[in-house]
Protein backbone atom coordinates (compact mmCIF):
# COMPACT_ATOMS: atom_id res chain seq x y z
CA UNK A 1 0.00 0.00 0.00
CA UNK A 2 1.40 3.53 -1.11
CA UNK A 3 1.23 6.66 1.36
CA UNK A 4 -0.80 8.26 -1.14
CA UNK A 5 -3.40 5.77 -1.05
CA UNK A 6 -3.29 5.37 2.84
CA UNK A 7 -3.23 9.48 3.28
CA UNK A 8 -0.31 9.50 5.24
CA UNK A 9 3.19 10.97 5.26
CA UNK A 10 6.21 9.51 3.46
CA UNK A 11 8.98 9.72 6.03
CA UNK A 12 12.86 8.89 4.99
CA UNK A 13 15.24 7.72 7.50
CA UNK A 14 18.55 9.64 7.49
CA UNK A 15 20.13 5.82 7.49
CA UNK A 16 19.15 3.40 4.70
CA UNK A 17 19.64 0.42 6.13
CA UNK A 18 17.32 -1.62 7.21
CA UNK A 19 17.08 -2.23 10.85
CA UNK A 20 17.03 -5.77 12.62
CA UNK A 21 13.74 -6.79 13.85
CA UNK A 22 12.87 -6.14 17.24
CA UNK A 23 12.57 -9.68 19.21
CA UNK A 24 8.80 -10.31 20.70
CA UNK A 25 10.05 -10.87 24.07
CA UNK A 26 11.66 -7.75 24.43
CA UNK A 27 8.59 -5.84 23.26
CA UNK A 28 6.64 -7.63 25.34
CA UNK A 29 8.92 -7.08 28.64
CA UNK A 30 8.73 -3.54 27.60
CA UNK A 31 4.72 -3.31 27.60
CA UNK A 32 4.82 -4.88 30.81
CA UNK A 33 6.89 -2.42 32.29
CA UNK A 34 4.98 0.39 30.74
CA UNK A 35 1.85 -0.68 32.52
CA UNK A 36 3.08 -1.22 35.53
CA UNK A 37 4.52 1.91 35.51
CA UNK A 38 1.06 3.48 34.48
CA UNK A 39 -0.56 1.49 37.31
CA UNK A 40 1.78 2.79 39.75
CA UNK A 41 1.15 6.30 38.55
CA UNK A 42 -2.64 5.60 38.72
CA UNK A 43 -2.55 4.72 42.13
CA UNK A 44 0.30 7.58 43.29
CA UNK A 45 -2.78 9.95 41.64
CA UNK A 46 -5.76 8.50 44.00
CA UNK A 47 -3.20 8.17 47.42
CA UNK A 48 -3.69 10.69 50.23
CA UNK A 49 -0.26 12.55 51.13
CA UNK A 50 0.21 10.03 53.93
CA UNK A 51 -0.63 6.93 51.72
CA UNK A 52 1.62 8.39 48.62
CA UNK A 53 4.41 8.75 50.95
CA UNK A 54 3.95 5.04 51.92
CA UNK A 55 3.58 4.14 48.57
CA UNK A 56 7.01 5.76 47.61
CA UNK A 57 8.47 4.36 50.50
CA UNK A 58 7.68 0.97 49.54
CA UNK A 59 8.71 0.94 45.51
CA UNK A 60 11.52 -0.57 44.12
CA UNK A 61 13.03 0.52 41.08
CA UNK A 62 14.49 -2.67 39.57
CA UNK A 63 16.85 -2.18 36.30
CA UNK A 64 16.65 -4.70 33.55
CA UNK A 65 19.76 -5.04 33.38
CA UNK A 66 21.73 -7.10 36.09
CA UNK A 67 24.19 -4.88 38.03
CA UNK A 68 27.61 -5.89 39.07
CA UNK A 69 26.23 -5.86 42.86
CA UNK A 70 23.44 -8.23 42.28
CA UNK A 71 25.91 -11.09 40.74
CA UNK A 72 26.73 -13.49 42.90
CA UNK A 73 30.23 -13.50 44.92
CA UNK A 74 31.75 -16.45 42.62
CA UNK A 75 30.58 -14.61 39.67
CA UNK A 76 31.72 -11.20 40.65
CA UNK A 77 35.23 -12.51 41.39
CA UNK A 78 35.18 -14.16 38.24
CA UNK A 79 34.18 -11.14 36.20
CA UNK A 80 36.75 -8.97 38.38
CA UNK A 81 39.22 -11.85 37.35
CA UNK A 82 38.45 -11.17 33.38
CA UNK A 83 38.59 -7.24 33.89
CA UNK A 84 41.95 -7.43 34.72
CA UNK A 85 43.49 -10.88 32.99
CA UNK A 86 46.80 -9.87 31.25
CA UNK A 87 49.44 -12.44 29.48
CA UNK A 88 53.27 -12.24 28.55
CA UNK A 89 53.77 -14.04 25.20
CA UNK A 90 57.19 -14.81 24.08
CA UNK A 91 58.00 -14.36 21.02
CA UNK A 92 60.61 -16.17 18.58
CA UNK A 93 63.65 -14.64 19.45
CA UNK A 94 62.96 -14.18 23.37
CA UNK A 95 60.99 -11.42 24.03
CA UNK A 96 57.94 -10.58 26.33
CA UNK A 97 54.96 -9.11 24.53
CA UNK A 98 52.08 -7.87 26.85
CA UNK A 99 48.66 -8.38 26.08
CA UNK A 100 46.17 -7.16 28.57
CA UNK A 101 42.42 -7.62 28.82
CA UNK A 102 40.93 -6.39 25.57
CA UNK A 103 43.60 -7.77 23.46
CA UNK A 104 42.62 -9.57 20.57
CA UNK A 105 45.60 -11.26 20.81
CA UNK A 106 45.39 -12.70 24.32
CA UNK A 107 45.00 -16.51 23.73
CA UNK A 108 46.77 -16.35 20.26
CA UNK A 109 50.24 -17.42 20.92
CA UNK A 110 50.85 -18.86 17.20
CA UNK A 111 50.35 -15.12 15.28
CA UNK A 112 52.14 -13.39 18.17
CA UNK A 113 55.06 -15.57 18.47
CA UNK A 114 55.74 -15.72 14.71
CA UNK A 115 55.66 -11.35 14.57
CA UNK A 116 58.91 -10.77 15.54
CA UNK A 117 62.10 -11.80 13.36
CA UNK A 118 64.11 -14.03 15.36
CA UNK A 119 66.86 -14.42 13.22
CA UNK A 120 68.15 -10.91 13.20
CA UNK A 121 71.58 -10.58 12.70
CA UNK A 122 73.64 -8.55 15.11
CA UNK A 123 75.32 -5.21 14.10
CA UNK A 124 79.10 -4.89 14.34
CA UNK A 125 78.66 -1.95 17.20
CA UNK A 126 77.43 -5.52 18.95
CA UNK A 127 79.79 -8.12 17.81
CA UNK A 128 82.88 -6.39 18.76
CA UNK A 129 83.52 -6.74 22.27
CA UNK A 130 87.07 -4.10 21.97
CA UNK A 131 83.96 -1.19 21.00
CA UNK A 132 82.51 -1.76 24.55
CA UNK A 133 84.62 -3.03 27.16
CA UNK A 134 87.72 -0.09 27.11
CA UNK A 135 89.53 1.74 29.65
CA UNK A 136 87.43 4.62 27.75
CA UNK A 137 84.12 3.74 27.67
CA UNK A 138 84.41 2.44 31.81
CA UNK A 139 85.69 6.28 32.68
CA UNK A 140 82.58 7.41 30.42
CA UNK A 141 80.31 4.88 32.48
CA UNK A 142 82.06 6.05 35.62
CA UNK A 143 81.34 9.80 34.90
CA UNK A 144 77.50 8.87 33.73
CA UNK A 145 76.82 7.09 37.48
CA UNK A 146 78.89 9.76 39.40
CA UNK A 147 76.95 12.66 37.95
CA UNK A 148 73.61 11.19 36.67
CA UNK A 149 72.68 8.21 38.72
CA UNK A 150 70.00 9.92 40.74
CA UNK A 151 68.47 10.76 37.84
CA UNK A 152 69.07 7.38 35.91
CA UNK A 153 67.93 4.90 38.84
CA UNK A 154 65.91 3.19 36.42
CA UNK A 155 69.03 1.54 35.73
CA UNK A 156 70.78 -1.00 37.83
CA UNK A 157 73.62 0.24 38.70
CA UNK A 158 75.30 -2.88 40.59
CA UNK A 159 73.59 -5.53 38.14
CA UNK A 160 74.84 -3.22 35.68
CA UNK A 161 78.38 -2.99 36.08
CA UNK A 162 78.99 -6.80 36.83
CA UNK A 163 77.32 -7.81 33.80
CA UNK A 164 79.46 -5.20 31.72
CA UNK A 165 82.45 -6.98 32.42
CA UNK A 166 81.12 -10.68 31.94
CA UNK A 167 78.36 -10.47 29.22
CA UNK A 168 77.83 -6.62 27.56
CA UNK A 169 76.40 -8.63 24.46
CA UNK A 170 73.39 -10.49 25.97
CA UNK A 171 73.04 -10.04 28.92
CA UNK A 172 69.52 -9.06 30.83
CA UNK A 173 70.45 -6.09 32.75
CA UNK A 174 73.36 -4.55 30.03
CA UNK A 175 73.27 -4.60 26.28
CA UNK A 176 74.92 -2.60 23.42
CA UNK A 177 72.46 0.18 22.78
CA UNK A 178 72.50 0.89 26.70
CA UNK A 179 76.05 1.35 27.36
CA UNK A 180 76.75 3.25 24.27
CA UNK A 181 73.48 5.54 25.59
CA UNK A 182 74.79 5.95 28.91
CA UNK A 183 78.58 6.46 27.76
CA UNK A 184 77.33 9.08 25.31
CA UNK A 185 75.79 11.12 28.35
CA UNK A 186 78.84 10.29 30.44
CA UNK A 187 81.33 11.37 28.44
CA UNK A 188 79.81 15.12 28.30
CA UNK A 189 80.96 15.33 31.92
CA UNK A 190 84.57 14.97 31.75
CA UNK A 191 87.06 17.93 31.50
CA UNK A 192 88.78 16.10 28.81
CA UNK A 193 87.78 17.52 25.18
CA UNK A 194 88.76 14.45 23.63
CA UNK A 195 86.35 12.18 25.52
CA UNK A 196 83.44 14.96 25.58
CA UNK A 197 83.97 14.79 21.63
CA UNK A 198 83.47 11.08 21.33
CA UNK A 199 79.82 11.61 23.03
CA UNK A 200 78.11 12.56 19.66
CA UNK A 201 79.36 8.96 18.32
CA UNK A 202 78.48 7.18 20.95
CA UNK A 203 74.72 8.27 20.77
CA UNK A 204 74.75 7.73 16.85
CA UNK A 205 75.73 4.22 17.57
CA UNK A 206 73.27 3.27 20.37
CA UNK A 207 70.25 5.10 18.15
CA UNK A 208 71.38 3.02 14.95
CA UNK A 209 71.20 0.10 16.97
CA UNK A 210 67.79 0.21 18.43
CA UNK A 211 66.10 1.75 15.56
CA UNK A 212 67.74 -0.68 12.77
CA UNK A 213 67.16 -4.02 15.34
CA UNK A 214 66.17 -3.37 18.81
CA UNK A 215 62.48 -1.89 18.00
CA UNK A 216 61.34 -5.91 16.40
CA UNK A 217 62.91 -6.95 19.67
CA UNK A 218 61.43 -5.27 22.88
CA UNK A 219 63.53 -5.46 25.87
CA UNK A 220 63.83 -3.56 29.44
CA UNK A 221 67.13 -2.33 28.55
CA UNK A 222 66.25 -0.97 25.01
CA UNK A 223 63.69 0.57 27.47
CA UNK A 224 66.50 2.25 29.20
CA UNK A 225 68.78 2.78 26.43
CA UNK A 226 65.79 4.76 24.64
CA UNK A 227 65.35 7.10 27.47
CA UNK A 228 69.13 7.70 27.55
CA UNK A 229 68.91 9.03 24.34
CA UNK A 230 65.87 10.79 25.03
CA UNK A 231 67.92 12.80 27.67
CA UNK A 232 70.75 13.06 25.21
CA UNK A 233 69.10 14.78 22.94
CA UNK A 234 66.99 17.20 24.56
CA UNK A 235 70.36 18.01 26.58
CA UNK A 236 72.09 19.02 22.94
CA UNK A 237 69.06 21.13 22.08
CA UNK A 238 67.30 18.64 19.58
CA UNK A 239 63.52 18.54 21.24
CA UNK A 240 62.04 16.88 18.92
CA UNK A 241 64.20 13.93 18.83
CA UNK A 242 64.60 13.56 22.00
CA UNK A 243 60.73 13.55 22.42
CA UNK A 244 60.04 11.23 20.15
CA UNK A 245 63.14 8.91 21.81
CA UNK A 246 61.35 8.72 25.14
CA UNK A 247 57.74 8.50 23.41
CA UNK A 248 59.52 5.48 21.94
CA UNK A 249 60.51 4.17 25.42
CA UNK A 250 57.14 4.18 27.38
CA UNK A 251 55.50 2.48 24.06
CA UNK A 252 58.11 0.33 24.34
CA UNK A 253 57.98 -0.25 28.11
CA UNK A 254 54.41 -0.76 28.08
CA UNK A 255 54.57 -3.08 25.32
CA UNK A 256 56.70 -5.59 27.90
CA UNK A 257 54.04 -5.09 30.61
CA UNK A 258 56.01 -2.86 32.76
CA UNK A 259 52.70 -1.00 33.77
CA UNK A 260 51.72 -4.03 36.28
CA UNK A 261 53.07 -4.87 39.22
CA UNK A 262 55.47 -7.81 38.61
CA UNK A 263 54.42 -9.65 42.33
CA UNK A 264 50.24 -9.52 40.58
CA UNK A 265 51.65 -11.91 37.28
CA UNK A 266 50.44 -15.79 38.59
CA UNK A 267 53.31 -18.33 37.63
CA UNK A 268 51.89 -19.37 34.61
CA UNK A 269 51.90 -15.67 33.29
CA UNK A 270 55.68 -15.09 33.71
CA UNK A 271 58.02 -16.29 31.44
CA UNK A 272 60.27 -19.52 31.75
CA UNK A 273 63.37 -19.58 33.17
CA UNK A 274 65.30 -20.03 29.86
CA UNK A 275 64.10 -16.72 28.56
CA UNK A 276 66.11 -13.71 28.08
CA UNK A 277 64.05 -11.64 29.74
CA UNK A 278 64.46 -10.44 33.58
CA UNK A 279 61.63 -11.20 35.28
CA UNK A 280 63.59 -9.36 38.77
CA UNK A 281 60.49 -7.69 40.61
CA UNK A 282 62.70 -4.57 41.44
CA UNK A 283 63.90 -4.09 38.24
CA UNK A 284 61.08 -3.67 36.62
CA UNK A 285 59.40 -1.47 39.13
CA UNK A 286 62.48 1.30 38.51
CA UNK A 287 62.42 1.21 34.97
CA UNK A 288 58.24 1.30 35.38
CA UNK A 289 58.58 4.43 37.46
CA UNK A 290 61.98 5.87 35.98
CA UNK A 291 59.40 6.03 32.80
CA UNK A 292 56.86 7.88 34.62
CA UNK A 293 59.36 10.51 36.26
CA UNK A 294 60.80 11.19 33.18
CA UNK A 295 57.68 11.61 31.37
CA UNK A 296 56.36 14.32 33.64
CA UNK A 297 60.34 16.30 33.45
CA UNK A 298 59.72 16.19 29.86
CA UNK A 299 56.52 17.86 29.74
CA UNK A 300 57.38 19.87 32.36
CA UNK A 301 60.40 21.32 30.71
CA UNK A 302 58.77 21.67 27.05
CA UNK A 303 55.37 22.57 28.24
CA UNK A 304 53.53 19.38 26.67
CA UNK A 305 50.82 16.77 27.72
CA UNK A 306 52.03 13.69 29.74
CA UNK A 307 51.66 10.35 28.27
CA UNK A 308 51.65 8.49 31.87
CA UNK A 309 48.48 8.14 33.73
CA UNK A 310 49.34 6.15 37.23
CA UNK A 311 45.83 4.85 36.83
CA UNK A 312 47.10 2.56 34.18
CA UNK A 313 49.12 0.77 36.01
CA UNK A 314 49.12 -0.86 39.58
CA UNK A 315 52.93 -0.85 40.09
CA UNK A 316 54.25 -0.57 43.63
CA UNK A 317 56.97 1.98 44.95
CA UNK A 318 60.59 1.15 44.80
CA UNK A 319 62.35 -0.29 47.35
CA UNK A 320 65.89 -0.26 48.62
CA UNK A 321 68.18 -3.26 47.40
CA UNK A 322 71.27 -4.54 49.43
CA UNK A 323 74.54 -3.80 48.04
CA UNK A 324 76.54 -6.56 50.09
CA UNK A 325 79.01 -6.54 48.27
CA UNK A 326 79.55 -3.19 47.52
CA UNK A 327 79.45 -4.30 43.49
CA UNK A 328 80.32 -0.52 42.37
CA UNK A 329 82.77 0.48 44.76
CA UNK A 330 85.30 -2.73 43.59
CA UNK A 331 84.27 -2.26 40.02
CA UNK A 332 85.82 1.25 40.05
CA UNK A 333 88.90 0.27 42.45
CA UNK A 334 89.60 -2.54 40.41
CA UNK A 335 90.01 0.08 36.77
CA UNK A 336 92.24 2.70 39.11
CA UNK A 337 88.47 4.57 38.69
CA UNK A 338 88.56 5.02 43.02
CA UNK A 339 88.68 8.66 42.62
CA UNK A 340 84.65 8.12 41.21
CA UNK A 341 83.96 6.90 44.36
CA UNK A 342 80.84 8.69 45.79
CA UNK A 343 80.73 10.32 49.21
CA UNK A 344 76.94 10.82 49.34
CA UNK A 345 74.27 8.66 50.87
CA UNK A 346 74.38 4.94 49.42
CA UNK A 347 71.61 3.22 47.29
CA UNK A 348 69.11 2.17 49.71
CA UNK A 349 68.65 6.51 50.73
CA UNK A 350 68.96 6.99 47.14
CA UNK A 351 66.25 4.79 46.29
CA UNK A 352 64.02 6.57 49.16
CA UNK A 353 65.11 9.65 47.16
CA UNK A 354 63.78 8.34 44.30
CA UNK A 355 60.34 7.36 45.43
CA UNK A 356 60.40 11.43 46.59
CA UNK A 357 61.06 12.08 42.94
CA UNK A 358 58.30 10.09 41.84
CA UNK A 359 56.04 12.26 44.20
CA UNK A 360 56.70 15.23 43.03
CA UNK A 361 56.12 13.38 39.96
CA UNK A 362 52.53 13.31 41.32
CA UNK A 363 52.01 16.84 41.75
CA UNK A 364 53.70 18.21 38.19
CA UNK A 365 51.45 15.50 36.54
CA UNK A 366 48.43 17.66 38.34
CA UNK A 367 49.77 20.89 37.75
CA UNK A 368 50.20 20.35 33.93
CA UNK A 369 46.62 18.63 33.39
CA UNK A 370 44.57 20.70 35.77
CA UNK A 371 46.19 24.06 35.97
CA UNK A 372 48.32 24.54 33.21
CA UNK A 373 45.24 22.31 30.90
CA UNK A 374 44.15 24.54 27.80
CA UNK A 375 40.96 24.00 28.01
CA UNK A 376 39.87 26.20 30.95
CA UNK A 377 36.92 27.58 32.68
CA UNK A 378 35.48 30.69 30.32
CA UNK A 379 32.47 31.83 32.92
CA UNK A 380 32.90 34.24 35.67
CA UNK A 381 34.12 32.16 38.12
CA UNK A 382 37.32 31.23 36.15
CA UNK A 383 39.54 33.55 38.12
CA UNK A 384 38.32 32.37 41.62
CA UNK A 385 39.24 28.41 40.07
CA UNK A 386 42.40 29.75 39.17
CA UNK A 387 43.44 31.10 42.07
CA UNK A 388 41.88 28.10 44.31
CA UNK A 389 44.57 25.66 41.85
CA UNK A 390 47.21 27.73 42.61
CA UNK A 391 46.79 27.86 46.18
CA UNK A 392 46.22 23.71 46.18
CA UNK A 393 49.51 23.75 43.93
CA UNK A 394 51.38 25.70 46.28
CA UNK A 395 50.02 24.08 49.20
CA UNK A 396 50.93 20.64 47.67
CA UNK A 397 54.50 21.79 46.88
CA UNK A 398 55.23 23.24 50.57
CA UNK A 399 53.94 20.53 52.43
CA UNK A 400 56.28 17.93 50.21
CA UNK A 401 59.03 19.99 51.11
CA UNK A 402 58.10 19.91 54.74
CA UNK A 403 58.00 16.27 54.29
CA UNK A 404 61.65 15.50 53.18
CA UNK A 405 63.95 14.44 55.17
CA UNK A 406 67.06 16.73 56.45
CA UNK A 407 69.53 15.08 54.20
CA UNK A 408 67.76 15.78 50.94
CA UNK A 409 66.90 19.33 51.32
CA UNK A 410 69.31 22.11 49.90
CA UNK A 411 69.85 24.61 52.55
CA UNK A 412 71.07 28.30 51.50
CA UNK A 413 73.40 28.90 53.64
CA UNK A 414 75.81 26.45 51.99
CA UNK A 415 79.17 27.81 52.29
CA UNK A 416 81.78 27.62 49.43
CA UNK A 417 83.72 25.01 51.12
CA UNK A 418 80.58 22.98 51.49
CA UNK A 419 80.10 20.47 48.38
CA UNK A 420 76.36 19.83 47.41
CA UNK A 421 75.66 16.79 46.35
CA UNK A 422 74.20 15.88 42.76
CA UNK A 423 71.37 13.61 44.37
CA UNK A 424 69.97 16.54 46.27
CA UNK A 425 70.59 19.08 43.99
CA UNK A 426 68.64 17.40 41.18
CA UNK A 427 65.56 17.00 43.87
CA UNK A 428 65.29 20.81 44.41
Amino acid sequence: MSTEKASAKCEFRESDFKRPPVSREYVAALESRIASLEGFLARLKEASNDERNQILDEVEIKDYVPSFSSLPLEDEAALSEALTKATLQETLDGSMIYHGPTSIFQNDYGDTCGSSSGNSKKSPFQDDRSNLINQTMRLCLGLFFYWQYPLFMFIDREAFVAEFEDNPIDGDFCSPPLIYAAAAIGALMSKDPDIRSRAQGFADTAQIILTTEGLSAPRPTSVQALLCCGYYEVGQGNISRGWMFAGMAFRMGQDIGFQREPTHWGSEDRPNSKSPFPFDNEFRRRIYWGCFLSDKIFSLFLGRPTFMYENDADVNLSEPLPHDPPVWENWLFSHDLGFLKTVRPAGPKLTLLFNQQIELARIIHDMLSTTFAPRKKTDAHARRWTEVSLNKLNARLVAWHEALPTNMRWKKWFTNKDNLQVNVAILQ
